[in-house]
């Protein structure tokens, strides 16, 4: 199959090996898709579905607007691993500062609540508690990587509910520079491999 017919509503894609992420916007949702592309016809093998609020965030961005457009391939290996290591400290594997990550408030954040920058994260976290949404990260279920793009799958809960957070992050100048997630609780849909 010609892999164009699923990228064809796609806003961005990331593609590593047989993996193929793609990040699209479908009836008022935003949706991200794992596709498995070892055979001759792509196999969905992961989904998260998020509705798109009517107004934007904060800072004033939705969840699928934004930067577009796969460069600097040769930095794949070097942005894999830098989010690997934002990871790793989500779930504290290897506690790090956010500024190894992030490059203070040059960061544009598209979460449907979140404020732009480090200050904005830690807005947002604050809020979040005051609110009483308490986030736990469980484990790194996939992370891929295509130039400037990284993907990554983490299952966790939000206030004890199993829920999957699919992240892609845009990386400039070795730091994390724009974020798109879809967040969701697990459901029988959500991983089919």
């Amino acid at each position: 199959m010609d892999l164009s017919v699923i990228k064809s509503n796609a806003l961005r894609t990331v593609e590593e090996g047989t993996l193929l992420a793609i990040h699209s916007e479908q009836e008022g949702m935003a949706v991200i898709q794992l596709y498995d592309t070892s055979s001759s016809e792509p196999r969905l093998i992961a989904e998260n579905r998020q509705q798109i609020p009517d107004v934007p965030n904060p800072s004033g961005h939705t969840m699928t607007d934004g930067e577009r457009g796969v460069k600097d391939i040769d930095l794949t290996t070097s942005n894999k691993q830098l989010i690997q290591r934002l990871m790793d400290a989500m779930l504290g594997i290897k506690p790090a500062p956010l500024t190894d990550f992030f490059d203070g408030d040059n960061y544009i954040n598209h979460n449907p609540k979140a404020w732009d920058g480090l200050s904005g994260f830690a807005k947002g976290m604050e809020e979040r508690k005051k609110s009483g949404i308490i986030t736990k990260y469980h484990r790194l279920r996939t992370i891929m990587a295509q130039g400037n793009y990284v993907f990554c799958i983490t299952e966790g809960a939000m206030n004890d509910v199993p829920t999957a957070f699919f992240d892609l992050f845009r990386i400039e100048n070795g730091k994390a520079a724009e974020h798109w997630d879809v967040v969701a609780p697990i459901t029988e849909t959500t991983f089919r491999d």
